[in-house]
């Protein structure tokens, strides 16, 4: 971007920016002046209508008190007529004679005189009615039942206004204003005027606000009673018709903005004290700010106009001011077009800003003239140093390439032997792990020996004890022997003896025949004895003769017993001494592992610092191939150097 054009732009900024804050403040003013004046103009409106309702209401309140106090009204009787035992829709007639006909005179009278008065009408506290005009009257109708009457009667003897409806027979909208009497019989009667607000309302729809403000009237209760812009909305409530009417509803006296059916609007609240109705006057927001947004065009246009000339005026001043300034660059430019020479300078006139900045730039070129020739002094003295450092670097790479050519030597050799001392280190654990487990190995057999020593002795024990026991039994087996010959005597004896019995029972003869049977069982009960007698003899034989056998073999097992006793304890004493010498070879394995391991350690850390060593020698040959380069180019720098300085002329 040129200084020209920088210029240019600035008097355009400095008269746009004023201008669009004036735009901005005097729009703002003009719309809230515009409100503040719909605001005055519909108080002062709504005001004034606000009077005029009350003043007619008002004076319908007092017409129904003054005929509430007459005499002819508190006279009223059973005169009057009466509709509550009608069974169809009648047609109202006037009294002809008495006081019904002079009440309703004077109905006709205040009815005549009042044009905006639809009905005139009374009734007694025996359900007696009179109304003028006359009109038709449903069956059985009961004016005591209604609501004027019945809302009269809370009045506490002073006019009530009833809300206001739609007379759909008459097609107006009508507010009641009754009032209580004393009648005739002493009870209560009401007097009531019916007004038609259709002129108020009309005077009420034509009053516009701006083009296309209205005002919209609401009762008490909330209900619309009058809504130019929609009839629709009449007798419907406020809160009902949608959002923004909604909103409308809930707020006090004031003034407010509010979205109705998609259009902006600014409303005026006015709250009636006398009537109690509200009254609501709205315009288009879009209608208020037309004058203010008149308003910003034609400031936008007086803001055209002066950006423009302006503008012009910012052309022509930066065409004097940049001129000289041309002047002075077109001279740097011949300076920096030419063959590098310094010792051209621009030419100085007059003592205006493009006059310092040229003198400013030639002390400038004095300056770098001198620096040039400096630098091409000390140029050549760096090429000549770079030479040298090119020659010792060219040496301190070699040397550096000899030395890691041997460390790698020294590395790859003393890698092998760490590697051998670490299969010593290995096979050394291995041996000592297996003296551990011979020494194991002879412990449990040592444990086993000295077991089956013991075994062998309880064994032998045993033995011992059987070969008593079985002598013990062949001595005890020669009792029974005797004991045997013992029975065997008694046997024979008794069988001599049962042989006289039969003998001595033979020669008794058939007394004796019983005894001789006796005799008999006893002798063959004493041959079966002495049979007996004779197989445990047997018996008796065969098992003393295994008895000595088992003896004679019991003897030699002792005797093989004690002398395997004594090979065990020989075999216990081999293994203890094969326990101790695992035992000694076990340790003598764990100091040759623990010396491998030990060895393995320092080989390790000898190993680490030759690639320390190694690794250091190869950064030391990098560090010396990148001096090396450095330096080269170091030279070749300076040589361009020293070229490129010799283009500037400063002689």
């Amino acid at each position: 971007m040129t200084i020209r054009f920088k210029l240019i732009a600035a008097f355009i900024g400095v008269t746009l920016i004023p201008m669009l804050m004036i735009t901005l403040f005097v729009t703002t003013q003009a719309m809230n002046r515009e409100r503040e004046q719909f605001n005055q103009s519909s108080v002062k409106q709504i005001n004034e209508v606000d009077n005029a309702f009350s003043f007619f209401l008002e004076n319908v309140a007092d017409n129904v008190t003054l005929l509430s106090q007459t005499r002819l009204l508190k006279s009223a009787d059973n005169t009057l007529p009466r509709y509550i035992e009608t069974s169809q829709v009648t047609k109202m007639h006037a009294p002809a004679s008495g006081v019904g006909a002079a009440i309703h005179e004077l109905f006709e009278q205040m009815g005549t005189s009042h044009p905006s008065y639809a009905y005139v009408y009374a009734a007694t506290s025996q359900g007696h009615y009179l109304q003028w005009p006359a009109s038709d009257i449903r069956a059985g109708y009961d004016p005591r039942e209604r609501p004027w009457f019945k809302a009269a009667l809370t009045g506490n003897g002073k006019p009530v206004r009833t809300q206001a409806y739609t007379f759909a027979e008459d097609n107006a909208v009508i507010v009641s204003t009754a009032q209580t009497f004393i009648d005739a019989d002493g009870g209560t009667g009401v007097i009531s005027l019916d007004v038609s607000l259709n002129q108020l309302t009309e005077v009420a729809g034509k009053i516009r606000f701006g083009n296309n403000g209205y005002l919209l009237l609401v009762e008490s209760d909330g209900n619309v009673l009058a809504d130019p812009m929609h009839p629709t909305n009449n007798f419907k409530a406020l809160a009902s018709l949608g959002d923004g009417y909604s909103f409308l509803a809930r707020q006090p006296a004031g003034f407010y903005n509010v979205q109705l059916e998609g259009k902006d609007y600014n409303a005026s609240i006015y709250k009636s004290k006398a009537l109690g109705w509200t009254y609501i006057a709205l315009i288009e927001s879009s209608e208020i700010s037309a004058g203010a947004w008149h308003l910003v065009w034609v400031i936008t246009l007086l803001a055209g106009v002066l950006v423009t000339i302006f503008g012009l005026c910012g052309v022509a001043l930066s065409h004097v001011v940049i001129a000289p300034i041309n002047k002075t660059s077109a001279g740097l430019h011949d300076i920096a077009s030419g063959e590098a020479d310094l010792t051209r300078r621009l030419q100085i006139k007059g003592n205006d800003e493009t006059a310092q900045m040229a003198k400013g730039f030639n002390g400038f070129v004095d300056s770098i003239q001198n620096l040039i020739k400096e630098i091409r002094a000390s140029s050549l003295q760096v090429e000549q140093g770079a030479a040298d450092i090119g020659a010792q670097a060219d040496q301190l790479d070699d040397t550096a390439q000899r030395q890691s050519m041997a460390v790698d030597m020294v590395s790859t050799a003393f890698h092998e032997m760490v590697a051998t001392a670490n299969e010593v280190a290995i096979n050394c654990n291995r041996a000592a792990q297996a003296a551990q487990h011979g020494q194991d190995q002879a412990h449990k057999g040592q444990q086993v020996i000295g077991l089956m020593v013991n075994q062998v002795s309880n064994l032998g024990d045993r033995i011992r004890q059987a070969a008593e026991s079985i002598s013990q039994l062949e001595h005890n087996t020669q009792g029974i022997t005797a004991i045997l010959d013992t029975i065997r005597g008694i046997a024979e004896q008794t069988n001599l003896l049962a042989l006289n019995a039969a003998i001595e029972a033979a020669r008794a003869g058939d007394q004796g025949r019983g005894f001789a049977v006796v005799a008999d069982e006893v002798r063959a009960l004493a041959k079966r004895t002495s049979d007996s007698t004779e197989q445990i003899n047997g018996l008796l034989g065969k098992l003393v003769t295994s008895s000595q056998s088992v003896a004679m073999e019991m003897h030699h097992s002792l005797i093989q017993s004690n002398e395997s006793v004594a090979f065990t304890a020989q075999v216990e004493e081999a293994f203890a001494g094969v326990h101790e010498a695992v035992t000694t070879i076990k340790d003598m394995n764990t100091q040759i592992a623990t010396a491998a391991e030990e060895q393995h350690a320092v080989a390790e850390d000898i190993n680490r610092h030759i690639a320390d060593i190694h690794s250091d020698a190869g950064r030391i040959s990098e560090v010396s191939s990148v001096s090396k380069i450095t330096t080269h180019s170091l030279t070749q720098i300076s040589s361009e150097l020293n070229t490129l300085v010799g283009r500037f002329r400063t002689d």
